[in-house]
């Protein structure tokens, strides 16, 4: 999988290995996402902007 622009410009290519991450949403709440936790947001920041180029 093609990283996101954004995140392989600062993390370089371990982006590509993204297996969880820590979110703040607009209202200040802190997610965790990964495959089973918030995997529609996991998935989706693992494929942001892969198509757009």
């Amino acid at each position: 999988m093609i990283a996101p622009i954004w995140l392989e410009r600062r993390y370089g290519p371990s982006a590509w290995d993204l297996v969880s991450a820590q979110v703040v949403t607009a209202d200040g709440r802190i997610l965790h996402a990964d495959e089973k936790e918030n995997a529609k947001l996991f998935w989706g920041l693992r494929a942001a902007a892969t198509s757009a180029s």
